[in-house]
């Protein structure tokens, strides 16, 4: 119940007076590879309840139950949000690489389980019109098992995940000179550096075989303390490439 509470009064806080973010998540890359050599690119738009940007996914099947992702996002404040919108926003990129292991289900091929680790960075630029603050520094460590549905058809896809994190700012240098607000959020990032959020998501694609149409819904909840200046969830719209780099293409 706690725990809720913190949520619950997180998200009055963004939706009634935060414009600024320290961090907000992206989407989760949920690879879905099958076969090796198997190749996924993703990219797209996303939303939050603050921020607006893109995202950049790729990932490949390195053998036979083994693959990789490589993650990128860059956000900014949505145009005319907050109490400070005019001189007061967030600019954010974000990286991240992982590892995992994917297999099929034997009993219905249909059905694929995943799951991948890795670690990312992020990098946030606060703007103000009247105070000069310090670039935000993060690291991310993330585990995220998964599973996906493909239709035997191929041109349905449903995936969901769980992404479990550490997201620190032990690197962040928090010494500034300013007053109020911001060395109050910054202080407080210094004194709990440590965050945990977790992050289910969900993934409906639809289309061709090798080119699809996605959405995509990932929320990020956090049981941490003094964790409020941050987006809740990433909305996400975009297109898909999948293909086999060894076998012969339909393009």
């Amino acid at each position: 119940m706690k725990a809720l509470t913190t949520i619950l009064f997180s998200t009055l806080i963004l939706f009634t007076s935060c414009n600024r973010y320290y961090y907000a998540p992206n989407k989760a890359n949920i690879p879905s590879l099958r076969e090796k050599n198997d190749m996924r690119i993703e990219t797209g738009l996303g939303s939050g309840f603050m921020m607006e940007g893109a995202d950049l996914q790729a990932s490949y099947a390195v053998s036979k139950n083994i693959g990789i992702m490589v993650n990128g996002a860059v956000n900014q404040n949505q145009s005319g949000t907050g109490e400070f919108s005019e001189n007061d926003r967030t600019r954010s990129v974000f990286y991240e690489a992982g590892i995992g292991y994917f297999k099929e289900f034997d009993e219905n091929p249909n059905w694929l389980f995943e799951i991948y680790g890795g670690m990312g960075r992020g990098i946030y630029y606060i703007e103000n019109a009247s105070v000069k603050l310090p670039q935000i520094n993060q690291n991310r460590f993330f585990a995220q098992p998964s599973l996906t549905y493909t239709h035997p058809s191929k041109n349905i896809e449903f995936g969901i995940a769980s992404r479990m994190a550490v997201v620190n700012y032990l690197n962040t240098p928090f010494s500034f000179n300013s007053s109020g607000s911001f060395e109050q959020e910054l202080n407080e990032l210094g004194r709990y550096p440590n965050k945990f959020v977790w992050e289910p998501s969900f993934r409906f694609s639809g289309g061709f075989d090798l080119v699809k149409f996605y959405v995509s819904v990932t929320p990020s909840l956090s049981p941490s303390r003094d964790f409020a200046y941050r987006d809740l969830m990433n909305l996400g719209l975009g297109i898909t490439l999948t293909f086999n780099t060894k076998k012969p293409s339909a393009f």
